[in-house]
């Protein structure tokens, strides 16, 4: 019989014989505790949130970037790519390194200095995005910068998807000459501006200028123009207003439809700040190694499916996807170290006076020896001092420090 076979096994005869109480402090109290909690994980895809949609054209950006790529002969390795959330416009740029520099560089030189200020710039969480020098540019700039989850590309879904589509014309062009596409970058960018998109029905040359792109064909055949009378500038404006009510009511609509087929095997998952969770492993050495990381546990939501967790063996913190992280049904005990000795408390996510049963038992086990023998004939205690629970770990340094004055002046 396999293991999965005994461990189901035993839970029901636990149940049926001793109860739903006594199973729960039996599995708490056993090493199956991660058996039980790792069994029963499952892929869960949660809802996707619907975005607001941009006011005007090159107020929220996406950046993004690509490589590496064959090195052209200019020394040209990656892409760094930006795109319109509003219009669908895509810029593009062959750069040699992937470094904060850059970015910042065609941020202000480029993007700012082109299409105006932005207001939002979405990005990933790459080193060249998140860079102390990023900070201080979109400080300067007035730019809210935000960034998606760990591992979660959908966050910044449109730059994601441009660069899918840029790929593929990109092939196309340079067929076998691998070292020379960001040559041809500017003639697949063209190509990508001047399509209609399918979620405004619009090029995102017209969503951005209001016109039809004027093509060579177009220079050949000479077609006829239509004639707007003398106040040309009254029916453009009309025009802009049509166009944006279009692009508004295109994309509401291709947002819902989306939304519809994306959320038809998706479930409601419901975190509150305090739940111990499961945190997937996305840096698996090996197909072996454990596909979900617990002792985890959320301190903070920032958004309906987006959480901030803190593992509670190192203290470090991460922000996660709610598809990242599953409920742990039964909470842990926090484990001794390598050593066989208990973590320090400054790293738990527990009251600082509370102890674990096996950092008890060690102390117990370590409590003959010579050294521990000296220390107890020789130990003082205050006469005035009591139990004290669940004190900040101020209050705590503060009355330590307080200890040792009053033993120095014992001592005189």
């Amino acid at each position: 019989m396999g293991t999965w076979a005994l461990t189901k096994h035993l839970i029901r005869f636990v149940k049926n014989i001793f109860g739903q109480t006594c199973l729960r402090n039996c599995i708490i109290m056993s090493p199956l505790v991660y058996l039980v909690n790792h069994a029963t994980l499952q892929k869960v895809r949660a809802p996707i949130q619907e975005t607001k949609i941009p006011p005007y054209p090159f107020c929220h950006v996406g950046v993004d970037l690509s490589g590496p790529y064959p090195t052209t002969m200019s020394g040209n390795r990656y892409i760094i790519g930006f795109i319109d959330l509003y219009s669908g416009w895509p810029e593009a740029f062959s750069v040699a390194t992937k470094s904060t520099d850059n970015v910042a560089h065609l941020l202000i030189e480029e993007i700012t200095s082109r299409h105006s200020g932005i207001q939002i710039l979405t990005s990933d969480n790459g080193g060249e995005n998140c860079s102390k020098a990023m900070e201080e540019v979109c400080k300067e700039l007035n730019i809210k910068h935000i960034k998606t989850s760990f591992y979660h590309p959908q966050g910044n879904a449109k730059i994601e998807r441009f660069h899918r589509t840029l790929h593929d014309v990109l092939s196309k062009l340079i067929e076998d000459h691998s070292t020379t596409w960001d040559l041809y970058l500017n003639q697949a960018l063209a190509a990508i501006r001047f399509n209609i998109n399918e979620s405004t029905q619009l090029s995102p040359f017209y969503a951005l200028y209001n016109r039809d792109p004027v093509l060579p064909l177009d220079n050949i055949l000479q077609p006829r123009r239509k004639y707007n009378g003398e106040e040309y500038h009254k029916i453009a404006l009309q025009q802009q207003h049509k166009s944006f009510m279009l692009v508004h009511k295109t994309m509401k609509k291709s947002k819902q439809k989306q939304a519809k087929y994306a959320n038809k095997n998706s479930k409601d998952i419901k975190f509150e700040v305090g739940n111990p969770v499961f945190y997937k492993n996305h840096r698996r050495a090996s197909k072996l190694s454990k596909k979900w990381t617990p002792y985890y546990r959320i301190i903070e939501q920032t958004s309906p499916v987006s959480f901030i967790l803190k593992n509670q063996l190192d203290g470090t913190t991460t922000k996660a996807h709610a598809e990242q992280i599953r409920l742990a049904k039964l909470d842990w005990e926090i484990p001794n170290n390598n050593q066989g000795r208990a973590l320090r408390k400054a790293a738990y996510v527990v009251p600082i006076e509370s102890q674990s049963e096996d950092s008890s038992d060690d102390e117990s086990i370590d409590s003959d020896t010579p050294l521990n023998q000296i220390a107890k004939r020789y130990k003082k205690e205050r006469e005035n001092s009591d139990y004290e629970d669940d004190i900040p770990l101020m209050e705590l340094s503060k009355k330590l420090r307080g200890k040792k004055i009053f033993s120095e002046q014992d001592s005189q």
